[in-house]
């Protein structure tokens, strides 16, 4: 990672842990919670797995009501970045980087079964599916090209 980087992550962890403490810091006598309570994660894959519902009001006959459509993000193509991983680019593999980046604060202050929370992902999941697919393709007919000669 170079040094301009490194130092654009640092100078944003700083900022956004400022602000954190800047917002705790002013409502700290305000009546009532902060932030919401955030659902455990390992109780909603558990209940994913079990086909039971993770909030209230949800029925689990519908699919949008079921916590297993949440596998259904991106359209699925998250499923597919790691064995297209070889023929993703160098530089959409870096960005996935952005993802465990984007992750951190979440897990500390998101709602991760929320599908909203994972919106900003969409680009980086998009592009490293696309270009993976696209050079997987082409990979396939460079193949294809050399047995048929």
């Amino acid at each position: 990672m170079n040094l301009g980087l490194s130092r654009h992550l640092i100078s944003q962890a700083i900022l956004w842990s400022f602000i954190v403490l800047l917002i705790n810091w002013l409502v700290r006598d305000s009546p009532g919670q902060s932030y919401e309570v955030t659902y455990s994660m390992s109780v909603f894959i558990a209940n994913m797995l079990n086909g039971s519902s993770s909030w209230p009001f949800l029925h689990t006959e519908t699919f949008f009501g079921n916590p297993r459509c949440f596998i259904t993000l991106f359209g699925c193509t998250w499923l597919l970045i790691p064995f297209l991983w070889k023929y993703i680019p160098e530089d959409c593999k870096k960005l996935l980087l952005l993802i465990p980046i984007y992750m951190i604060p979440a897990l500390l202050y998101a709602n991760l079964m929320e599908t909203r929370v994972y919106h900003e992902l969409n680009v980086v999941i998009t592009l490293a599916f696309t270009s993976g697919l696209i050079q997987f393709n082409a990979h396939r007919n460079a193949v294809s090209l050399n047995q048929s000669c």
